[in-house]
């Protein structure tokens, strides 16, 4: 089953020198111009899927809110700082980062049957249909 998923959108960053000021608009201008937003380009079909995805594990976690079940389990993710290091809630989740369980998301890595590798949307995609029982 496919646990997670997660599209790349860029947060972008400002820097500016010390005696340098910007206006409000100037700043919302550049850092809008520094954001860019991964496309997904999938199929109708796909997209679909994606959704139907979406919408069952949406629903599987509000039904565990809702019966009172909120783990802590921010997730690492390769070459990203720690969730922690920015969550602006860890004075009330209490996640022990040293004990606690870390979700960890490798590389979606796959290869097709005559042995060449897969993308790593051909493999997102595959255990997409997989999941609902269509294999193409």
């Amino acid at each position: 089953m496919l646990d997670a998923a997660w599209f790349t959108v860029n947060w972008p960053i400002l820097t500016l020198k010390s005696s340098q000021l910007l206006s409000d608009d100037k700043i919302r201008e550049s850092l809008l111009k520094q954001q860019k937003p991964a496309g997904l380009n999938l199929e109708p079909a796909d997209l679909e899927l994606l959704c139907r995805h979406s919408q069952k594990h949406a629903a599987r976690l509000a039904g565990r809110l809702l019966a009172g079940s909120f783990p802590v389990q921010p997730a690492k993710l390769p070459g990203q700082p720690a969730p922690c290091d920015y969550c602006a809630f860890s004075a009330l989740c209490l996640f022990d980062r040293q004990l606690g369980q870390w979700q960890h998301f490798g590389r979606l890595q796959g290869h097709s049957a005559d042995g060449r590798r897969l993308t790593t949307r051909q493999v997102f995609l595959e255990k997409l249909r997989a999941e609902a029982g269509e294999d193409k």
